[in-house]
């Protein structure tokens, strides 16, 4: 081949573009339908010329996208030369601009859709007269939208211009030749190198010529002389492309596909002998390990042997059971699975499976058998129970899988008696109840310890101070306005006596506030609220009380009291919040206790364990209640405790 000597270069073409473009000016200049005629009839004639080519050799083309295009060009040629006939000025159809600039957009729709459809109809089976029956219906319906009918959008009005649909339209059908551009890309493969060159050069040419002809007022300025210009160039390159290269070469194009089968048939057949060579010298060297592979596998097989033998001796001085369940029998057990249950090896060979598991464990036991020997899901390791020969219960755990045994599905199984370590685990947790209970009883004597406390500081303590201040302040009133005796003054002395007052009444609070027993837990609720706002005004507490006295048990009053003590002594400390929502209410016969504040929050899972939360955690699992906090950080935190309201 000489493609590359044939091949134009670029400077000729330029140089005769340029002397084409001077002439074709300059006819425009002497009459511009001469002009019109000129580059239209070019067209016409290409159009003309590559439908006859490609529907001549239909039958030998072996690219679809050739033969479409080329019915195409047959009706888009001849709608150009409809358009030019309806041309400004040649006098054979009456009207003035509007008519042949709607005949032009329908051929260039026309010829849009066609470059899209042509890459999409490659490697498919195409029946050509249907093509060519379709195009002719779609075209005949086009032109009678125009002239008899007269449905068509007005494209050109007299005095205005270009109408907004035939602007609407140019960029439209430039986006079509753009999409073809990328479509032809995309089957690039199927194209010869030059002839997909030409075909993507020409469709950019056809896009500049769409968009000056959005750009003209009058069909006679310069945008239409230069879109009609790039229409002329584009149609050359169409030219190269089919009809040129088509009769200089035509196997680029009429035997793409064909070419590239042979070179792929001829590629094929040198891989195949080079597999060949390889081959027969892989088949040489395979015989020589073949003959290596016999030696070392007699000696694997005595190797094997030696590996069963040992392997028998392991399993049968496991210290667990094992055993191969099979269609629901043992057909295998160690000494030790049968020494579990209480039965001889003898008579464990050939057993039900079921017999050896509780009845209340049958049911899971056979669910997850099936689920195992079908490959679904299943536990590896559960714990169960399990029946011995005479009838007792013992807990075991299982380790189980699926394997083949004598060309069938089985279960391989692995037990262990748990039974001890359960009735460890009994005495532990009932040791852990009366641990709880121990603990419960501690705390209750710490309240009463409290309780006596408080209360013989009010009888001795407390009186004895009020006494003493009621005394002074006699004293002060019968001295009148006689000067004090020298040292600390009488009032002084008052002073200390009022604090001392106030601190033994904070001390009897802390230890337990009278009002809880005196008033009950809401009077205190808000005793405290009032109190802890006083210290901390910063605070606001929004309460919400939804229950009654009498629906708080006495043995609940002092462990919500402390824990409220507790969390909002938290709050103050280490939340830096400025809103606290205290609840207290009964919902679904459970009493809960709610404390939600808009701080900083934390990560409950990482942050420092301090004696406030594990004392609200003691003191909820004492009283039978549970305890939820959620919290993070910058999203406040929310402590609820719940519990039974009976």
């Amino acid at each position: 081949m000489r493609e590359s000597a044939e091949r134009p270069t670029i400077v000729p073409i330029l140089l005769y573009g340029a002397l084409v473009f001077l002439g074709l000016y300059g006819a425009s200049l002497y009459s511009y339908l001469l002009f019109h005629i000129l580059v239209e009839g070019f067209g016409i004639v290409i159009a003309c010329s590559i439908f006859a080519l490609v529907w001549n050799s239909r039958r030998i083309i072996d690219n679809p996208y050739l033969v479409i295009i080329g019915i195409a060009c047959l009706f888009v040629g001849g709608l150009d030369f409809l358009h030019t006939l309806s041309y400004k000025g040649m006098g054979i159809f009456p009207g003035g601009s509007n008519l042949p600039t709607q005949v032009w957009i329908a051929a260039r729709y026309l010829q849009g859709v066609s470059f899209v459809i042509a890459p999409l109809a490659m490697k498919r089976t195409v029946n050509y007269p249907a093509v060519l029956r379709a195009f002719f219906f779609v075209s005949a319906f086009l032109v009678l939208s125009i002239f008899p009918l007269g449905i068509f959008p007005d494209c050109y009005l007299e005095g205005v211009g270009l109408t907004p649909f035939k602007i609407l339209s140019e960029y439209i059908i430039s986006s079509s030749f753009l999409l073809a551009i990328l479509l032809l890309l995309w089957r690039r493969r199927d194209f010869d190198p030059q002839v997909l060159r030409l075909l993507c050069i020409s469709l950019v040419l056809t896009v500049f010529s769409e968009l000056a002809f959005t750009l003209y007022v009058d069909v006679y300025g310069f945008f239409n002389f230069l879109g009609h210009f790039f229409k002329l160039a584009a149609f050359y390159f169409f030219y190269k492309a089919l009809i040129e290269t088509g009769l200089a070469t035509p196997y680029n194009i009429l035997f793409r596909n064909l070419k590239q089968s042979e070179e792929a048939l001829r590629r094929t057949q040198d891989e195949l002998e080079r597999r060949v060579k390889e081959r027969t010298a892989e088949l040489t060297r395979a015989y020589e390990a073949l003959k290596v592979e016999v030696f070392e596998r007699e000696r694997t097989e005595e190797a094997l042997r030696d590996s069963e033998r040992q392997y028998s001796q392991v399993v049968e001085n496991s210290l667990t059971g094992i055993y191969i369940d099979q269609d629901t029998r043992i057909v295998f057990c160690n000494q030790r699975f049968a020494d579990i249950f209480g039965y001889s090896r003898e008579e464990m060979i050939g057993l039900e499976s079921w017999k050896i598991v509780h009845p209340d464990d049958r049911a899971m036991t056979d669910e997850w058998w099936e689920k195992r020997l079908r490959g679904e899901p299943a536990p590896a390791e559960y714990e169960g129970r399990g029946l011995t020969k005479d009838g007792r219960t013992l807990w075991v755990v299982h380790r189980n899988t699926r394997i083949e045994f004598r060309g069938r599905a089985a279960i391989l199984g692995n037990l262990v008696d748990t039974s001890r370590r359960k009735q460890m685990e009994a005495a532990l947790m009932d040791s852990e109840k009366e641990l709880r209970l121990l603990s419960s009883q501690l705390l209750a004597a710490q309240e009463n310890e409290r309780k006596w406390i408080a209360q013989e500081l009010h009888d001795s303590i407390g009186q004895s101070l009020v006494a003493v201040k009621f005394a002074l302040e006699r004293k002060i009133g019968q001295s009148g306005t006689a000067k004090a005796p020298p040292g600390i003054s009488l009032e002084d002395i008052l002073s200390m006596v009022q604090n001392g007052v106030e601190e033994t009444r904070r001390i009897m609070t802390n230890l337990r506030p009278s009002i809880l027993d005196d008033l009950g837990i809401l009077a205190t609720i808000n005793w405290f609220c009032r109190e802890f706002q006083k210290v901390y005004p910063h605070i606001q507490i929004q309460r919400e009380i939804e229950v009654q006295e009498q629906e708080v048990s006495d043995s609940l009053k002092t462990v919500i009291f402390r824990i409220l003590q507790e969390a909002m002594n938290n709050i103050a400390k280490h939340s830096q919040a400025d809103t606290v929502v205290l609840g207290l209410t009964r919902k679904n016969d459970r009493l809960a206790l709610r404390i939600q504040d808009n701080g900083v929050g934390f990560d409950p899972e990482n942050c420092r364990k301090g004696l406030g939360l594990s004392s609200i955690k003691e003191r909820t699992q004492l009283s039978g209640g549970i305890f939820i906090l959620e919290s993070g950080p910058g999203k406040g935190s929310h402590m609820e405790v719940r519990w039974p309201a009976a």
